[in-house]
């Protein structure tokens, strides 16, 4: 029923938002707690924590095979929202700053890898080795962003005490990793079979939703 299909695509959805924002949420008071930096906390732990959504997404979608559509749309959708619907709004709500050679730095970073990722598809394939391409390239992102200007530890801006043991941060990560995964699952599910039925193409699913 179209019914069904349209209810696991919005629940996996509402399920996404709530477990990965609780997973980035913990990750943040860990990292807190050992003293990373703002910089690697934004870039890479909450960064690489709300893309997990899309990365579980595309990864079902791709072991499926006959979803490899949703898969890089979801990717190229993500992107573009966040470089223009994020980034956008959090510009108009107040002016964006910060140090030149950090805008510099990530800058470059994000441009290198959307010409990689356009030139591995210019073939309509994503191959196993060009998968690993990408996958070094995001270690070595990594690197770059960490050892960079603006890495440095700064004071932490919250002193709310939280006397809750890391054994239970850790568990609370993992039940959030847990739904991720399901949410995944259900909005690849419903966002097929809702495609199929209302002639929609994997690839529009993956850019919207």
């Amino acid at each position: 029923m179209i019914v069904l299909s349209v209810l696991a695509l919005f629940g996996g959805v509402a399920l996404l938002v709530v477990s990965a924002d609780r997973a980035v949420t913990e990750a943040e008071v860990v990292s807190n707690r050992l003293s990373i930096s703002p910089v690697i906390l934004g870039a890479l732990i909450v960064g690489l924590g709300t893309s997990l959504p899309e990365m579980v997404v595309s990864g079902i979608a791709a072991v499926q095979r006959d979803t490899i559509d949703l898969a890089i749309g979801n990717v190229i959708g993500s992107n573009a929202a966040n470089l223009t619907l994020v980034l956008g709004t959090g510009a108009v709500i107040v002016t964006i700053s910060t140090v030149r050679t950090v805008f510099q730095r990530e800058g470059i970073v994000m441009l290198i890898a959307t010409v990689v990722l356009s030139l591995t598809l210019l073939d309509g394939r994503l191959e196993r080795w060009e998968g690993a391409v990408l996958l070094v390239g995001m270690v070595i992102a990594a690197i770059v962003i960490a050892r960079g200007p603006g890495a440095e530890q700064d004071d932490p801006e919250d002193d709310t005490p939280d006397d809750r043991t890391m054994a239970l941060i850790s568990g609370i990560i993992v039940v959030a990793l847990v739904g991720v995964v399901i949410g995944a699952q259900l909005i690849v599910t419903g966002a097929t079979d809702l495609a199929t039925r209302v002639g929609l193409s994997e690839a529009m699913i993956g850019l919207t939703v």
